[in-house]
Protein backbone atom coordinates (compact mmCIF):
# COMPACT_ATOMS: atom_id res chain seq x y z
CA UNK A 1 0.00 0.00 0.00
CA UNK A 2 3.00 2.60 0.82
CA UNK A 3 4.07 2.01 -2.71
CA UNK A 4 1.47 2.42 -3.92
CA UNK A 5 0.60 6.10 -2.56
CA UNK A 6 4.25 6.81 -3.18
CA UNK A 7 3.78 6.20 -6.93
CA UNK A 8 0.93 8.32 -6.70
CA UNK A 9 2.17 10.73 -5.41
CA UNK A 10 5.37 12.70 -7.29
CA UNK A 11 8.00 12.69 -4.70
CA UNK A 12 10.92 11.11 -6.76
CA UNK A 13 13.17 14.12 -6.44
CA UNK A 14 16.35 12.90 -8.56
CA UNK A 15 19.94 14.53 -8.42
CA UNK A 16 20.66 17.21 -11.09
CA UNK A 17 17.45 18.69 -11.23
CA UNK A 18 16.62 22.68 -11.20
CA UNK A 19 15.02 24.08 -9.19
CA UNK A 20 12.11 24.69 -11.88
CA UNK A 21 11.84 20.99 -12.48
CA UNK A 22 11.29 20.62 -8.77
CA UNK A 23 8.89 23.30 -8.07
CA UNK A 24 7.47 22.15 -11.06
CA UNK A 25 7.29 18.53 -9.40
CA UNK A 26 5.88 19.46 -5.65
CA UNK A 27 4.86 23.22 -6.15
CA UNK A 28 5.66 25.68 -4.16
CA UNK A 29 8.24 25.09 -1.28
CA UNK A 30 7.15 25.84 2.24
CA UNK A 31 10.42 27.11 3.31
CA UNK A 32 13.67 28.59 1.10
CA UNK A 33 16.78 29.63 2.21
CA UNK A 34 20.04 30.84 0.98
CA UNK A 35 23.58 29.86 2.26
CA UNK A 36 26.05 31.42 -0.08
CA UNK A 37 25.05 30.32 -3.10
CA UNK A 38 23.27 28.05 -2.53
CA UNK A 39 19.38 27.09 -1.96
CA UNK A 40 17.57 24.99 0.35
CA UNK A 41 14.25 24.42 -0.57
CA UNK A 42 11.36 22.26 1.62
CA UNK A 43 8.47 20.14 0.53
CA UNK A 44 6.08 18.49 1.79
CA UNK A 45 4.12 15.51 -0.90
CA UNK A 46 1.58 13.91 0.64
CA UNK A 47 3.27 11.85 3.87
CA UNK A 48 6.83 13.21 2.66
CA UNK A 49 9.02 15.95 3.55
CA UNK A 50 11.87 16.79 0.72
CA UNK A 51 14.56 18.88 1.16
CA UNK A 52 17.00 19.64 -1.70
CA UNK A 53 20.21 21.71 -1.74
CA UNK A 54 20.41 23.25 -4.72
CA UNK A 55 24.38 23.83 -5.89
CA UNK A 56 24.88 25.64 -9.01
CA UNK A 57 21.29 25.47 -10.25
CA UNK A 58 20.98 22.00 -9.46
CA UNK A 59 20.08 19.44 -6.89
CA UNK A 60 23.61 18.70 -5.39
CA UNK A 61 21.68 16.84 -1.65
CA UNK A 62 18.09 14.94 -1.58
CA UNK A 63 16.69 14.50 1.76
CA UNK A 64 13.53 12.43 2.32
CA UNK A 65 11.47 11.20 5.24
CA UNK A 66 8.20 10.83 6.46
CA UNK A 67 6.15 13.41 7.99
CA UNK A 68 4.02 11.93 10.85
CA UNK A 69 7.67 10.53 12.26
CA UNK A 70 7.42 7.23 10.64
CA UNK A 71 10.49 5.27 9.11
CA UNK A 72 11.31 4.73 5.69
CA UNK A 73 10.29 1.12 4.64
CA UNK A 74 12.57 -0.42 2.59
CA UNK A 75 10.52 -0.34 -0.70
CA UNK A 76 10.64 3.11 -0.29
CA UNK A 77 14.45 3.20 0.27
CA UNK A 78 14.97 1.15 -2.76
CA UNK A 79 12.35 3.21 -5.21
CA UNK A 80 14.15 6.52 -3.89
CA UNK A 81 17.56 4.83 -4.50
CA UNK A 82 16.05 3.69 -8.13
CA UNK A 83 15.16 6.81 -9.03
CA UNK A 84 18.51 8.15 -8.17
CA UNK A 85 20.46 5.76 -9.86
CA UNK A 86 20.57 7.63 -13.90
CA UNK A 87 22.09 4.67 -15.34
CA UNK A 88 23.95 3.19 -12.54
CA UNK A 89 22.95 0.75 -9.91
CA UNK A 90 23.19 1.57 -5.99
CA UNK A 91 25.68 -1.18 -3.71
CA UNK A 92 24.74 -1.50 -0.36
CA UNK A 93 28.31 -0.59 1.56
CA UNK A 94 30.19 -3.13 3.80
CA UNK A 95 30.73 -1.08 6.43
CA UNK A 96 32.81 -3.21 8.48
CA UNK A 97 34.96 -3.81 5.82
CA UNK A 98 35.57 -0.64 4.80
CA UNK A 99 36.54 0.13 8.60
CA UNK A 100 38.94 -2.30 8.88
CA UNK A 101 40.74 -1.47 5.69
CA UNK A 102 40.92 2.17 7.12
CA UNK A 103 42.22 1.28 10.83
CA UNK A 104 44.52 -1.54 9.74
CA UNK A 105 46.74 -2.54 12.68
CA UNK A 106 44.37 -1.33 15.30
CA UNK A 107 41.45 -3.42 15.52
CA UNK A 108 41.87 -3.82 19.21
CA UNK A 109 41.12 -0.08 19.38
CA UNK A 110 37.89 -0.55 21.95
CA UNK A 111 36.91 2.84 21.08
CA UNK A 112 37.04 2.67 17.44
CA UNK A 113 35.24 -0.51 17.22
CA UNK A 114 32.48 1.43 19.42
CA UNK A 115 32.04 3.94 16.95
CA UNK A 116 31.94 1.38 14.16
CA UNK A 117 29.10 -0.37 16.43
CA UNK A 118 27.00 2.39 16.64
CA UNK A 119 27.53 3.78 13.06
CA UNK A 120 26.58 0.36 11.86
CA UNK A 121 23.89 0.40 14.12
CA UNK A 122 22.18 3.90 12.95
CA UNK A 123 23.08 4.28 9.08
CA UNK A 124 22.77 2.17 6.28
CA UNK A 125 24.77 3.10 3.28
CA UNK A 126 24.89 3.05 -0.52
CA UNK A 127 27.24 3.82 -2.65
CA UNK A 128 26.49 4.07 -6.80
CA UNK A 129 28.91 1.90 -8.83
CA UNK A 130 29.28 4.80 -11.38
CA UNK A 131 30.97 6.39 -8.07
CA UNK A 132 28.84 9.96 -8.87
CA UNK A 133 26.37 9.41 -5.77
CA UNK A 134 26.70 8.49 -2.53
CA UNK A 135 23.51 7.52 0.24
CA UNK A 136 22.79 7.00 3.93
CA UNK A 137 19.60 6.48 5.39
CA UNK A 138 19.33 7.60 9.62
CA UNK A 139 17.50 4.35 10.85
CA UNK A 140 16.99 6.54 14.24
CA UNK A 141 15.98 10.13 12.24
CA UNK A 142 14.03 7.78 9.28
CA UNK A 143 15.84 10.35 6.88
CA UNK A 144 17.62 9.10 3.35
CA UNK A 145 20.28 11.67 2.48
CA UNK A 146 21.28 11.10 -1.35
CA UNK A 147 24.26 13.08 -2.72
CA UNK A 148 26.10 14.22 -5.18
CA UNK A 149 29.67 12.65 -4.71
CA UNK A 150 31.56 15.36 -6.05
CA UNK A 151 29.48 17.51 -3.28
CA UNK A 152 30.68 15.41 -0.44
CA UNK A 153 34.32 16.00 -1.90
CA UNK A 154 34.16 19.31 -2.12
CA UNK A 155 32.67 19.42 1.61
CA UNK A 156 35.11 17.42 3.27
CA UNK A 157 37.92 20.02 1.78
CA UNK A 158 35.68 23.05 3.01
CA UNK A 159 35.83 21.52 6.33
CA UNK A 160 39.54 20.73 6.76
CA UNK A 161 40.13 24.35 5.58
CA UNK A 162 38.35 25.80 8.22
CA UNK A 163 39.60 23.55 11.45
CA UNK A 164 42.47 26.11 12.73
CA UNK A 165 44.99 23.45 14.91
CA UNK A 166 44.77 26.17 17.99
CA UNK A 167 40.77 25.31 17.27
CA UNK A 168 41.46 21.36 18.18
CA UNK A 169 44.13 22.42 20.99
CA UNK A 170 41.32 24.90 22.59
CA UNK A 171 37.90 23.70 21.23
CA UNK A 172 35.65 25.68 24.07
CA UNK A 173 37.57 28.93 23.17
CA UNK A 174 38.72 29.45 26.99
Amino acid sequence: MVLGVLLATPVLARLGESMAECHKRYGRPFSTRTRGNEAVCRYRKGDYDVRIVFAGGRAAEVYYNRTAGVRLSQRELDLFLKVNASTSKWTKVDQLAEWRAANEGKEDDEIRQAELMQDMATFFLWSRDDAKAEASYDREQGILLICDAQRLVEEEEVSKEEVKPEDLDNPLGF
